[in-house]
């Protein structure tokens, strides 16, 4: 791309250089011209509504609004005179006559800020609006947002906001002239179409949208230059969102996204804004919990500390090291997860460490790993924006990683093409130019009936394909001998899918110039998750779509730091970086950083996350430390993990709230949350981002860095002395090449992508440009073939159920169930049915039902829609009042060890109905 031209303008006789058709307010800006406005945003496009940045340009007529004006070679801009003040000076004077100003300490009033500075009178409170009128009352509908329409200046930059910025179009204008105002949808704010993401809050300037529950809070401090602000990482989903935290007196007050920033620049979704509340949830746990007689009692952490080891120390002595596993945690930071699973490996003496990642994308993973040597997303978050093509599989992007979706709808917006592949209705087929809707289970067959067009058509990059990938034109014949079987009619067949949109589709990724593709989990967590991820790594690499800019393949990560444990080593099969643990150079490389003889290092691999607790189900282990995972809501066949948990002599827990599992612990150890300690987590665009320290933790509860450190301590096998966390990640950046140019000091300005090896090194943020990441830089196809389910549909249980996550609430809802906002967005179980099956049913929304498969039941309540097809069902599985987990089964893919959280068969019937 050519570089962009730089011009030089004057600016009240003051020469500036900026490129060549940037607008003249930010250049004015930049260049030290404080010129005023109300309407004019960096992220949004102009408007030119509130005419406060009019300047004059010589040669033009009259004034021009420098927001909306471009920069030219030679322009000579007056942008302060006496004329132009008092045209900004009467401005200002009619919207004070038209609206109320002043702020209450719960928000910026960007109008205040002018009234003060252009020596505006503040008046009276008035109770009347112009002409007579009477201020519209107070919009309070919203759960989280409260719109006061007398302070609204009416600039445009809510309804640009959420339309531009966010893709969503809810906000609007309604009426005209002096009767003009916003309008979410058509009526009240919280009968509207509004998902609560609180844009519109963050970029009105005057105060007329603004966090409920902030008005309170932000009041009773008084000056609001008391806050203290705090950047940190958002504990949700993989995005990494950067949290700019208003503090005071111990708790958060206010959540808003960094600006300029990745990957977020300012956006956040309702659970980074408003679901953050749980941090100061009254039933934190405070101190250690030991049990007697079948229930908790209070201790000392030195008691608890003393009988977890002990407890960890005997069992170890009676049983040996195999019998001894943890679960670390996708919610902890990198720092934590790198202590956790040295612990394991050293303390512990085995290689049994492993956590939820086995639960989501592992299949992903190993797929990845084995095509083409990186276990992670090949793009940039941004990159969503920027392709030509898209094409989300099994990925319900707008309510699981919603930031993430505003670049996807951008880029739709700017022209791309935009393919969706799901069984289940998601807000992106509505933006979709093609949506595939295969039956659950089917995928393989759609993917290499994609491949065979590929093929066939002519589309195959050959030049990409005998460069870059390993056996050239010899590996795409047999790729082409294993899709031949998928033609049209044998794809319709086994999923459903018409040949003409399965040919439209195929053409739109193949023929784009760049392409990216977003796998979800919905592709993953199936025994066929592997496969279906070699799949679509096979249409990429005949196509040629990955391996340059604005291509590739990434999969949005479901937690916080589900990247960065994995990253760093919490794993039974690799050390930190992706090393594999069974190389003995690797083990030995390991051992020497920790001071170890090679010999008291594990090789033998180690149980994953299901294998653990079926080893303990069959009483192979017999001790476990679980750290921020609760098993007892997550993994699949409920009722066995729960006889599992029952057999184990001795269950350690660390969590912030007493959860299913640490109530079937021996000690619980209160741990500190994520606003309450330093670190870093890593996105899912491989981006290392700081955690950083807001407030305290609740009474007595300790980071979790420092309960690993003397568990260790206690144990006789000590895994280091660190000052803080900063010295931990100096450790894991040298155990783990692909960390080893960042520290914190490189991070204090944004985060940097990995792989970067040294500190030269500026961060990768596309892979594979010039090479794969195996022995000879090649990539692998591995050819597939459709495999049906080992559990199918019958008579008695004629209902294919998948699970997945939705919008307000989040994985086990450890957090977003305390969460008083998302609560009320979202407070109870469901399962979604397709008319024409409820009909048969006799169902409705609302009718209470039991669910049931060969593995459990449970209750709860329809909804009756056609985002699922006939036969087909779909409940989130976040509700502890209904736990999905009961019906599922842990049954596992043979290369990741993932279970198949997407397709269970059951049976359904009215609650009243059952015997």
């Amino acid at each position: 791309m050519a570089e962009a031209r730089t011009v030089e303008l004057t600016i009240d006789g003051k020469a500036v250089r900026a490129r060549e058709g940037a607008l003249l307010l930010p250049v004015a800006r930049e260049a030290g011209f404080d010129i005023p406005s109300l309407c004019w945003h960096r992220k949004l496009t102009p408007t030119g509504a509130c005419r406060l940045c009019v300047v004059k340009v010589a040669g033009a007529r009259g004034f021009v609004t420098a927001c909306s004006t471009a920069v030219r070679e030679g322009m000579a801009v007056t942008a302060f005179d006496e004329e132009l003040e008092a045209a900004r000076r009467f401005v200002l004077e009619c919207l004070a006559a038209e609206v109320r100003f002043g702020s209450d300490g719960s928000h910026r009033d960007e109008f205040e800020e002018l009234a003060e500075r252009y020596a505006l009178a503040k008046p009276e409170e008035r109770t009347m609006a112009p002409l007579g009128l009477g201020f519209p009352p107070v919009d309070e509908s919203s759960p989280v947002l409260s719109f006061d329409a007398s302070r609204c200046v009416k600039c445009f930059r809510c309804v640009k906001a959420c339309a531009e910025v966010q893709g969503k179009g809810v906000l609007s204008f309604v009426e005209r002239g002096i009767h003009s105002r916003i309008s979410a949808g058509s009526g009240a704010w919280g009968a509207s179409e509004c998902d609560a993401c609180g844009e519109c809050a963050q970029l009105c300037p005057t105060g007329a949208i603004v966090e409920k529950a902030n008005r309170a809070a932000f009041k009773a401090i008084g000056n609001p230059r008391d806050l203290r602000h705090v950047t940190s990482t958002c504990p949700y989903c993989g995005v990494g969102c950067q949290l700019d935290l208003s503090v005071h007196g111990g708790r958060i007050l206010r959540s808003d996204g960094v600006e300029g920033v990745s990957p977020n620049d300012g956006r956040l979704c309702v659970k980074g804004r408003f679901g953050l509340d749980f941090v100061g949830h009254p039933e934190r746990l405070t101190v250690p919990l030991v049990k007697e007689g079948g229930a908790f009692r209070e201790a000392g952490w030195d008691e608890a500390l003393a009988l977890a080891a002990e407890g960890f120390l005997r069992i170890k002595r009676e049983h040996g090291p195999g019998a001894l596993a943890g679960y670390s945690s996708a919610k902890c930071t990198n720092e934590e997860n790198y202590l956790f699973h040295k612990l394991v490996r050293v303390a512990f003496g085995t290689n049994n460490v492993d956590y939820c990642t086995r639960l989501c994308h592992a299949s992903t993973v190993t797929a990845m790993l084995k095509a083409y040597g990186d276990g992670a997303g090949s793009n940039s978050i941004e990159d969503f924006g920027t392709t030509d093509c898209l094409f989300v599989v099994g990925n319900n992007t707008v309510e699981t990683h919603p930031v993430t979706a505003t670049y996807m709808k951008a880029g739709k917006a700017r022209g791309a093409s935009l393919v969706v592949m799901d069984p289940k209705w998601t807000p992106l087929a509505d933006f979709a130019d093609v949506w595939l809707r295969p039956r659950l289970g089917t995928d393989v067959a759609v993917l290499n009936g994609m491949a065979r067009i590929v093929i066939r058509e002519g589309l195959v990059d050959r030049r990409f394909v005998g460069t870059r990938v390993y056996g050239g034109l010899s590996a795409l014949a047999e790729l082409e001998a294993a899709v031949e079987p998928y033609d049209g009619k044998k794809v319709f067949e086994i999923s459903g899918v018409p040949e003409d949109a399965l040919r439209k589709a195929t053409l739109l990724y193949a023929g784009a110039p760049t392409a990216i593709i977003a796998t979800g989990m919905g592709m993953s967590q199936q025994t066929v998750g592997t496969h279906n991820v070699f799949a679509l790594i096979n249409l990429a690499l005949i196509t040629g779509q990955i391996g340059k800019p604005g291509a590739g393949i990434d999969p949005p990560r479901g937690q916080n730091n589900v990247q960065g444990a994995t990253d760093s080593g919490a794993s039974p099969i690799y050390l930190p970086g992706y090393q594999p643990l069974a190389d003995e150079a690797n083990r030995r490389r390991m051992a020497e950083l920790w001071g170890l003889p090679f010999e008291e290092l594990p090789a033998e691999k180690g149980l994953t996350t299901v294998e653990i607790m079926k080893a303990a189900g069959e009483g192979l282990v017999k001790g476990m430390l679980i750290m921020g995972e609760n098993p007892m809501h997550t993994d699949p066949d409920l009722g066995h993990v729960e006889e599992a948990m029952e057999r184990l002599e001795f269950l350690v827990v660390q969590d912030i709230f007493l959860t299913a599992t640490a109530l079937k612990a021996d000690v619980v150890l209160p741990s500190a949350c994520f606003a309450e300690k330093d670190g870093t987590f890593v996105n899912s665009d491989r981006r290392v981002l700081r955690v950083r320290k807001a407030v305290e933790p609740p009474g007595r509860a300790r980071e979790d860095l420092r309960i690993l450190l003397e568990l260790a301590e206690r144990m006789g096998r000590p895994i280091g002395t660190y000052p803080d966390a900063s010295a931990v990640w100096d450790e894991l950046s040298a155990a783990a090449p692909i960390f080893g140019g960042i520290d914190y000091a490189r991070l204090e300005g944004g985060g940097v992508q990995w792989p970067c090896p040294t500190k030269e090194h500026p961060g990768t943020p596309t892979l594979f440009l010039e090479r794969f990441n195996t022995r000879d830089g090649l990539a692998r196809l591995n050819p597939v073939g459709y495999e049906a389910q080992s559990e199918r549909p019958d008579a008695e249980y004629p209902f294919v159920l998948n699970s997945g996550r939705i919008l307000y609430q989040y994985h086990s809802s450890t957090m977003s169930a305390r969460s008083v906002p998302l609560v009320e967005l979202a407070k109870e179980s469901y399962v979604l049915v397709n008319p024409r099956d409820a009909e048969c049913e006799g169902f409705a929304t609302g009718t209470r039902v039991e669910l049931r498969s060969r593995r459990g039941r449970l209750e709860t309540t329809v909804r009756v829609g056609d985002e699922v097809a006939e036969g087909e069902l779909f409940m989130p599985f976040h509700f502890g009042d209904a736990l999905v987990n009961r019906l599922t089964r842990d049954e596992l893919d043979p290369y990741s060890r993932i279970p198949p959280f997407k397709y269970t068969a059951c049976a359904v019937r009215r609650a009243a109905d059952r015997d």
